[in-house]
Formats: C-alpha cells, sequence, structure tokens
C-alpha cells in the first residue's frame, strides 16, 4: 500500500504529486535542490508543508537522483524525451527501480473533450501498477508548468485517483458512471460494444476448422 510520494519540488508534475499526498493525507517528502530552487525561484513551503530537505548542490540532478533511489518507483508525467526525462529514467536504471510513463499533452487534452475519460483510464492503469509492483514510497517527477501547461493539475487527479482505487478497489469503475457526461456515456457503451463483439468472434474462430480460420488472420 502507498505510504509516501517523494518529489523535487518543481512546478508542474513534482508539485502535483505532492499535493495529491498532502490532499490524501499521504506522507510527503523528497528531495529539492539548495534553497528549495524551483523555476519560479526559492519555495520555502516546499519545507515545511511538503517535508522536502535541501541537497548541497543548488543543481536538479542531485536531487533527481536522490529522490529515484530513495524511493521504490518512480512515476513521470509528461513529455519523455526532455534532459529531465533522460536523466530521470537513467537514474532509473542505474539503481534498478522501476518507473512509469504517462505522456501527458496540453494541447491533445485540450483538443479532445474525451480525455477527461482517458484521465482514469490513466489513474486505474497507475493504480494497479503500483500494486502489482508493491510500491510504498513513490517518487513523482514530470515536466515543470511552464514547458506543459497543466502537467501540475493533471499529476495531481491521477495520483489522487490512484491513491483511492487502492484504497477502495472499484473506485474509479463507480467514478465514470456516476460523473460520466452523456458523452463520456456513449463513448463508453460504443467501448463495451466493440469488445464484446471481437469476444464473441474471437469464440466463434475457436469453433471453426482450422483451414476456414486463416481466412479472418
Amino acid at each position: 500500500m502507498l505510504t509516501t510520494i517523494l518529489s523535487g519540488g518543481q512546478t508542474g508534475a513534482d508539485l502535483g504529486g505532492l499535493q495529491a499526498g498532502n490532499k490524501s493525507q499521504i506522507e510527503t517528502g523528497g528531495w529539492a535542490p539548495k534553497y528549495f530552487l524551483t523555476e519560479n525561484g526559492s519555495n520555502l513551503k516546499l519545507g515545511h508543508l511538503y517535508g522536502l530537505k535541501e541537497t548541497k548542490s543548488g543543481k536538479y540532478p542531485a536531487r533527481t537522483k536522490r529522490n529515484v533511489k530513495e524511493s521504490d518507483a518512480t512515476l513521470w508525467v509528461g513529455y519523455d524525451n526532455s534532459a529531465g526525462a533522460k536523466l530521470t529514467f537513467s537514474a532509473c536504471r542505474k539503481f534498478k527501480k522501476p518507473w512509469f510513463v504517462v505522456p501527458y499533452d496540453f494541447n491533445a487534452y485540450q483538443k479532445d473533450l474525451l480525455k477527461i475519460l482517458e484521465t482514469r483510464v490513466v489513474a486505474k492503469q497507475l493504480a494497479d501498477w503500483l500494486a502489482d509492483y508493491r510500491v510504498k514510497i513513490l517518487n513523482v517527477a514530470g515536466n515543470r508548468e511552464s514547458i506543459n501547461t497543466g502537467v501540475g493539475s493533471f499529476t495531481e487527479r491521477i495520483v489522487m485517483h490512484a491513491i483511492l482505487e487502492l484504497k477502495d478497489p472499484g473506485y474509479i469503475d463507480q467514478l465514470d458512471q456516476a460523473q460520466e457526461s452523456p458523452k463520456e456515456r456513449a463513448y463508453r457503451l460504443r467501448q463495451e460494444r466493440m469488445k464484446a463483439k471481437l469476444l464473441k468472434q474471437k469464440k466463434k474462430r475457436r469453433r471453426l476448422p482450422k483451414k476456414v480460420e486463416t481466412l479472418f488472420r
């Protein structure tokens, strides 16, 4: 069961993870650069509100590596081709820690109204992954807000939903049906019909002679 969320305290995904932990009454912490440096300057509340500590260095790599090392696994949210992403994944490989990537893109989520449904799908996948790897201490990292607008609030939502799913399995399914809009409900029902049709076809294929079955490949 997830007990602690670590983060480097940067704007965006880092802060979103800390806020999710704080609101879910889960212990938060981690390492930040000296003076609790962020892209907006020093953020002293990272220490007294979220329990972060300062590294001796004012550079970001030192805290990135310590947060990966001191956690059981890492969640990365945002573009996965940035320098920060590459450093994080390299640290995960070095310390033999698993990581989970959620490729959030502000522009894509603004254009597609059904992405809110996918948000909960991602949260469910994250919760399952955390349970599979028995993660107790999760390091949350990702893009800063200036690079990927909205990544902070998105991260907060998926982490909070994942925490609630871990505490109450089935929570997200209930939430989907209770809060979905007419468009989301139509989308979900269409997907369920497609899955049922494919399953029916798959069962039918298994009953066909081998020569006939090749026609469906």
